[in-house]
């Protein structure tokens, strides 16, 4: 199963997002009950990816989408509401009929 993780990261430090992410997985783990569970997520673009120079938030915005191809669920991170790219991704997602999976845990 292949699930992508829509979380806010636009002005949060890169330890924050790792932490979110990691406590994201650990949900979609126990959510899915699957050990074989791929995670797609543009925080790992970020690790490992030759970027553009100035990558700006518009450029990420586009590679999320890219990234949803294929993809059997999207989980959405809390804070969802107030940040532009996962309220798009969350659109993509409608749109294509990509089933949605929000975080439980509000205390995130």
């Amino acid at each position: 199963m292949k699930v992508f993780i829509s979380q806010p990261m636009s002005g949060l430090p890169d330890e924050e997002i790792a932490s979110k992410r990691d406590k994201a997985i650990e949900e979609i783990k126990e959510l899915f009950k699957d050990n074989n569970i791929e995670i797609v997520s543009t925080t790992y673009a970020r690790d490992g990816e030759i970027l553009p120079k100035e990558a700006d938030r518009l450029w990420w915005l586009g590679r999320a989408i890219q990234m949803l191809e294929g993809v059997d669920v999207i989980y959405i991170c809390n804070g969802w509401e107030n940040s532009h790219g996962c309220k798009v991704e969350k659109c993509v997602a409608n749109e294509y009929n990509i089933p949605i999976y929000y975080q439980k845990d509000i205390l995130n």
